[in-house]
């Protein structure tokens, strides 16, 4: 079975790790590691889906000219507590593990 990662719960764990901008070749660099790590986890960053997770979500993210990053005043926002509560509990248990790894360690 496939599991579609939409770019919100990239977003969120990338910013968890590593608090820097960033733009859309280095969420293909991640999607790329993740997918070959995980071949049973797709990772949507489609410009539309990840357009549509900064509209979704102005109180977490912005675009600062070609570059995604946090909203003013979220670091709160991106604790593990909270990651897992709102977030992270989407991604199935036999994937979760693997993916918040490799983002650990790919920042």
């Amino acid at each position: 079975m496939c599991y579609v990662l939409d770019p919100e719960l990239l977003l969120v764990n990338l910013f968890h790790v590593d608090k820097k901008p960033l733009t859309i070749k280095r969420l293909k660099e991640v999607r790329q590691e993740i997918e070959t790590e995980i071949p049973s986890l797709f990772v949507d960053i489609s410009m539309n889906s990840v357009c549509f997770a900064i509209e979704r979500r102005p109180e977490m993210f912005r675009w600062s000219g070609e570059r995604i990053c946090m909203a003013e005043n979220t670091e709160d926002m991106y604790s593990e507590d909270k990651l897992n509560k709102y977030f992270n509990w989407k991604i199935p248990s036999n994937i979760r593990s693997n993916f918040l790894k490799i983002i650990a360690t790919f920042l």
